[in-house]
């Protein structure tokens, strides 16, 4: 079962952050044609990106 992901909903996703972007849409849209190593790099960039903008907002959120 193929999920298909609308570009524009990744966009509204994530406005700025294009790194997240496209790991999430490269995993939904074109898991079954890539290699082991291809998808586990792109799960680690996901959730590497994911950890760094959560970083980014604990600290603005001590900034305010």
């Amino acid at each position: 079962m193929k999920q298909e992901v609308d570009q524009e909903q990744l966009i509204l996703l994530f406005p700025n952050q294009s790194f997240p972007g496209l790991a999430v849409h490269a995993l939904f849209t074109h898991q079954r044609n890539l290699s082991p190593r291809v998808r586990v790099f792109l799960e680690f960039l996901n959730g590497y990106c994911r950890q760094f903008l959560g970083e980014m907002e604990k600290n603005l959120k001590k900034m305010a």
